[in-house]
Protein backbone atom coordinates (compact mmCIF):
# COMPACT_ATOMS: atom_id res chain seq x y z
CA UNK A 1 0.00 0.00 0.00
CA UNK A 2 3.01 2.19 0.19
CA UNK A 3 2.38 3.41 -3.45
CA UNK A 4 -1.29 3.75 -3.30
CA UNK A 5 -2.73 6.86 -4.48
CA UNK A 6 -6.23 6.21 -2.99
CA UNK A 7 -6.91 9.66 -0.10
CA UNK A 8 -5.98 9.16 3.16
CA UNK A 9 -9.47 7.91 4.80
CA UNK A 10 -9.66 5.41 2.00
CA UNK A 11 -6.20 3.80 2.88
CA UNK A 12 -7.41 4.04 7.12
CA UNK A 13 -10.29 2.46 6.01
CA UNK A 14 -8.56 -0.76 4.50
CA UNK A 15 -6.44 -1.04 7.38
CA UNK A 16 -9.39 -1.25 9.49
CA UNK A 17 -10.35 -3.77 7.45
CA UNK A 18 -7.38 -5.75 7.85
CA UNK A 19 -6.79 -5.60 11.46
CA UNK A 20 -10.54 -6.53 11.78
CA UNK A 21 -11.64 -3.46 13.33
CA UNK A 22 -14.91 -4.07 11.83
CA UNK A 23 -16.76 -6.90 13.80
CA UNK A 24 -19.63 -9.16 11.38
CA UNK A 25 -22.20 -10.46 13.43
CA UNK A 26 -24.73 -12.75 13.04
CA UNK A 27 -28.33 -11.63 13.81
CA UNK A 28 -30.68 -14.82 12.51
CA UNK A 29 -30.60 -17.56 10.56
CA UNK A 30 -33.29 -19.99 8.78
CA UNK A 31 -32.89 -22.57 6.73
CA UNK A 32 -35.59 -23.53 3.75
CA UNK A 33 -35.49 -26.61 1.20
CA UNK A 34 -35.29 -24.89 -1.99
CA UNK A 35 -35.73 -26.97 -5.35
CA UNK A 36 -33.37 -26.75 -8.21
CA UNK A 37 -35.10 -27.72 -11.45
CA UNK A 38 -33.19 -29.98 -14.03
CA UNK A 39 -35.65 -30.79 -16.77
CA UNK A 40 -39.15 -29.28 -17.64
CA UNK A 41 -41.78 -31.31 -19.55
CA UNK A 42 -45.39 -32.30 -19.93
CA UNK A 43 -47.41 -34.23 -22.75
CA UNK A 44 -50.05 -32.41 -25.42
CA UNK A 45 -53.37 -31.72 -24.11
CA UNK A 46 -54.54 -34.78 -26.19
CA UNK A 47 -56.62 -37.62 -24.82
CA UNK A 48 -54.35 -40.94 -25.04
CA UNK A 49 -50.88 -38.62 -25.14
CA UNK A 50 -47.90 -39.38 -23.45
CA UNK A 51 -44.30 -38.30 -22.92
CA UNK A 52 -41.48 -40.48 -20.94
CA UNK A 53 -38.98 -38.89 -19.48
CA UNK A 54 -35.69 -41.47 -19.42
CA UNK A 55 -32.32 -41.43 -18.16
CA UNK A 56 -29.88 -43.04 -19.90
CA UNK A 57 -26.38 -44.51 -18.86
CA UNK A 58 -23.91 -41.99 -17.44
CA UNK A 59 -20.19 -41.44 -17.72
CA UNK A 60 -18.84 -41.56 -13.81
CA UNK A 61 -19.57 -43.61 -11.10
CA UNK A 62 -20.77 -41.06 -8.46
CA UNK A 63 -23.56 -39.34 -10.38
CA UNK A 64 -25.52 -38.44 -13.12
CA UNK A 65 -25.98 -34.54 -12.36
CA UNK A 66 -24.08 -32.14 -10.83
CA UNK A 67 -25.34 -28.56 -9.41
CA UNK A 68 -23.36 -25.73 -8.31
CA UNK A 69 -25.09 -23.42 -6.61
CA UNK A 70 -23.21 -19.47 -6.15
CA UNK A 71 -23.71 -18.13 -2.84
CA UNK A 72 -25.76 -14.80 -2.07
CA UNK A 73 -22.98 -12.54 0.07
CA UNK A 74 -20.00 -14.33 1.58
CA UNK A 75 -21.16 -17.45 1.63
CA UNK A 76 -19.32 -20.53 0.03
CA UNK A 77 -20.31 -21.57 -2.87
CA UNK A 78 -21.26 -25.44 -3.18
CA UNK A 79 -21.36 -28.43 -5.54
CA UNK A 80 -23.46 -31.16 -4.85
CA UNK A 81 -24.47 -34.34 -7.36
CA UNK A 82 -27.58 -35.93 -8.03
CA UNK A 83 -27.37 -39.94 -8.04
CA UNK A 84 -29.64 -42.77 -9.72
CA UNK A 85 -31.36 -42.67 -12.99
CA UNK A 86 -35.35 -42.57 -13.14
CA UNK A 87 -37.97 -42.46 -15.91
CA UNK A 88 -40.74 -40.06 -15.29
CA UNK A 89 -44.54 -39.89 -17.35
CA UNK A 90 -46.88 -37.03 -18.00
CA UNK A 91 -50.38 -37.84 -19.75
CA UNK A 92 -52.97 -35.68 -21.56
CA UNK A 93 -51.48 -32.11 -21.50
CA UNK A 94 -49.84 -32.84 -17.83
CA UNK A 95 -46.79 -31.08 -17.58
CA UNK A 96 -43.76 -31.69 -14.90
CA UNK A 97 -41.06 -30.51 -13.54
CA UNK A 98 -38.20 -32.74 -12.59
CA UNK A 99 -36.49 -31.07 -9.78
CA UNK A 100 -33.58 -31.94 -6.96
CA UNK A 101 -34.18 -30.63 -3.36
CA UNK A 102 -30.97 -28.86 -2.01
CA UNK A 103 -31.37 -27.34 1.88
CA UNK A 104 -30.02 -23.60 1.43
CA UNK A 105 -29.24 -21.68 4.96
CA UNK A 106 -29.74 -17.89 5.02
CA UNK A 107 -28.19 -15.46 7.29
CA UNK A 108 -28.79 -11.87 8.28
CA UNK A 109 -25.70 -10.51 8.91
CA UNK A 110 -24.57 -6.69 10.86
CA UNK A 111 -21.14 -4.94 10.61
CA UNK A 112 -20.10 -2.84 13.39
CA UNK A 113 -17.70 -0.64 13.73
CA UNK A 114 -16.60 0.53 17.31
CA UNK A 115 -19.76 -0.75 18.28
CA UNK A 116 -21.78 1.15 15.72
CA UNK A 117 -23.80 -0.73 13.11
CA UNK A 118 -22.80 0.47 9.80
CA UNK A 119 -24.43 -1.99 7.45
CA UNK A 120 -26.75 -4.69 7.25
CA UNK A 121 -27.29 -7.41 4.47
CA UNK A 122 -28.35 -11.16 4.17
CA UNK A 123 -25.86 -14.02 2.96
CA UNK A 124 -27.45 -17.48 1.78
CA UNK A 125 -25.68 -20.69 0.74
CA UNK A 126 -25.93 -24.66 0.25
CA UNK A 127 -26.30 -26.53 3.53
CA UNK A 128 -22.70 -28.68 2.89
CA UNK A 129 -23.17 -32.03 2.48
CA UNK A 130 -20.96 -33.69 5.09
CA UNK A 131 -23.02 -32.08 7.82
CA UNK A 132 -25.22 -34.65 9.74
CA UNK A 133 -28.20 -35.94 7.87
CA UNK A 134 -27.69 -34.56 4.41
CA UNK A 135 -26.50 -36.56 1.94
CA UNK A 136 -23.67 -36.33 -0.38
CA UNK A 137 -25.79 -38.12 -3.27
CA UNK A 138 -29.21 -36.11 -3.84
CA UNK A 139 -32.18 -37.50 -5.24
CA UNK A 140 -34.62 -36.38 -7.46
CA UNK A 141 -38.31 -35.19 -7.13
CA UNK A 142 -40.99 -34.65 -9.82
CA UNK A 143 -44.11 -32.24 -9.47
CA UNK A 144 -46.31 -31.07 -11.69
CA UNK A 145 -44.76 -28.07 -13.20
CA UNK A 146 -46.92 -24.13 -13.05
CA UNK A 147 -45.76 -21.38 -15.74
CA UNK A 148 -43.65 -19.92 -13.36
CA UNK A 149 -41.27 -22.93 -13.39
CA UNK A 150 -40.25 -21.18 -16.98
CA UNK A 151 -36.61 -19.85 -17.20
CA UNK A 152 -35.94 -16.11 -18.22
CA UNK A 153 -32.92 -17.16 -20.78
CA UNK A 154 -34.71 -20.53 -22.15
CA UNK A 155 -33.71 -20.63 -25.64
CA UNK A 156 -35.11 -23.41 -28.24
CA UNK A 157 -32.57 -25.66 -29.92
CA UNK A 158 -35.01 -27.66 -32.02
CA UNK A 159 -38.68 -28.68 -32.48
CA UNK A 160 -40.45 -31.25 -33.01
CA UNK A 161 -43.00 -30.96 -35.76
CA UNK A 162 -45.61 -33.65 -36.81
CA UNK A 163 -48.58 -33.09 -38.50
CA UNK A 164 -51.20 -35.89 -38.53
CA UNK A 165 -54.54 -34.00 -38.90
CA UNK A 166 -54.79 -35.73 -42.46
CA UNK A 167 -55.05 -39.05 -40.15
CA UNK A 168 -58.70 -40.23 -39.05
CA UNK A 169 -57.77 -43.57 -37.66
CA UNK A 170 -57.21 -43.93 -34.21
CA UNK A 171 -53.69 -45.24 -34.21
CA UNK A 172 -50.85 -43.38 -32.10
CA UNK A 173 -47.29 -42.51 -33.68
CA UNK A 174 -44.24 -42.47 -31.52
CA UNK A 175 -40.82 -40.27 -31.70
CA UNK A 176 -37.92 -40.12 -29.64
CA UNK A 177 -35.26 -38.08 -28.52
CA UNK A 178 -32.15 -38.07 -27.17
CA UNK A 179 -29.23 -35.90 -26.12
CA UNK A 180 -25.24 -37.02 -25.77
CA UNK A 181 -23.81 -36.56 -21.96
CA UNK A 182 -21.97 -33.40 -20.33
CA UNK A 183 -23.95 -30.34 -20.91
CA UNK A 184 -24.72 -27.76 -18.63
CA UNK A 185 -27.28 -24.58 -18.49
CA UNK A 186 -27.63 -22.18 -15.87
CA UNK A 187 -30.62 -21.52 -13.97
CA UNK A 188 -31.98 -18.80 -11.52
CA UNK A 189 -33.26 -20.29 -8.33
CA UNK A 190 -35.63 -17.90 -6.21
CA UNK A 191 -34.77 -18.25 -2.17
CA UNK A 192 -37.99 -16.77 -0.87
CA UNK A 193 -39.68 -16.80 1.40
CA UNK A 194 -36.34 -16.73 3.22
CA UNK A 195 -35.38 -13.34 1.54
CA UNK A 196 -36.37 -11.88 -1.82
CA UNK A 197 -33.61 -12.72 -3.74
CA UNK A 198 -32.34 -15.25 -6.30
CA UNK A 199 -29.76 -17.42 -6.59
CA UNK A 200 -27.17 -18.66 -9.64
CA UNK A 201 -26.88 -21.95 -10.19
CA UNK A 202 -25.06 -23.92 -13.23
CA UNK A 203 -27.03 -27.83 -14.14
CA UNK A 204 -24.45 -30.43 -15.55
CA UNK A 205 -26.17 -33.45 -16.84
CA UNK A 206 -23.49 -36.51 -16.90
CA UNK A 207 -25.87 -38.90 -18.01
CA UNK A 208 -28.33 -39.18 -21.41
CA UNK A 209 -31.25 -38.14 -22.00
CA UNK A 210 -34.17 -39.57 -23.69
CA UNK A 211 -37.99 -38.22 -24.16
CA UNK A 212 -40.02 -40.99 -25.85
CA UNK A 213 -43.11 -39.09 -27.13
CA UNK A 214 -46.67 -41.32 -27.89
CA UNK A 215 -48.87 -38.88 -30.26
CA UNK A 216 -52.70 -40.28 -30.96
CA UNK A 217 -53.33 -39.44 -34.99
CA UNK A 218 -55.76 -36.76 -35.83
CA UNK A 219 -54.10 -33.86 -34.59
CA UNK A 220 -50.64 -31.40 -35.77
CA UNK A 221 -47.91 -31.47 -32.96
CA UNK A 222 -45.53 -28.95 -32.34
CA UNK A 223 -42.79 -29.16 -29.21
CA UNK A 224 -40.12 -26.44 -28.67
CA UNK A 225 -37.05 -28.46 -26.86
CA UNK A 226 -34.20 -26.72 -25.14
CA UNK A 227 -31.58 -27.69 -22.82
CA UNK A 228 -33.35 -27.87 -19.81
CA UNK A 229 -37.37 -28.09 -21.33
CA UNK A 230 -39.58 -29.24 -23.69
CA UNK A 231 -43.55 -27.35 -24.10
CA UNK A 232 -45.83 -27.82 -26.70
CA UNK A 233 -47.78 -25.21 -28.62
CA UNK A 234 -51.79 -25.99 -29.44
CA UNK A 235 -52.36 -28.88 -31.67
CA UNK A 236 -54.85 -28.57 -34.31
CA UNK A 237 -58.53 -29.74 -33.82
CA UNK A 238 -58.92 -32.94 -34.18
CA UNK A 239 -59.20 -34.79 -37.90
CA UNK A 240 -62.80 -34.89 -39.34
CA UNK A 241 -63.88 -37.79 -41.46
CA UNK A 242 -66.12 -35.80 -44.92
CA UNK A 243 -69.34 -37.17 -45.46
CA UNK A 244 -69.92 -38.20 -49.03
CA UNK A 245 -73.12 -36.35 -50.82
CA UNK A 246 -75.90 -38.77 -52.50
CA UNK A 247 -76.62 -38.14 -55.65
CA UNK A 248 -80.05 -36.75 -56.33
Amino acid sequence: MRHSRLPRATMLEQVRQLVGLRERRVIETATEMVEVPLYRFGAPPVSGAKVEYLEGETDTKSSGWKVVLQAVGIGDTTTVEVGKSRTFTATNGGSKLVYVPVLVRVATVAVFDGGREVGRGHEAEVVSPPDKGYPRLLDRGVRRATPGDSQAGDMVQEYLDLDATRDASTNVHRDRRSWTMDVAHEISISLKPLIDVSALAKVRRLRKLELSFELPAGHHYVAEIGQGFTQWSSPAPPARRRRSRRAA
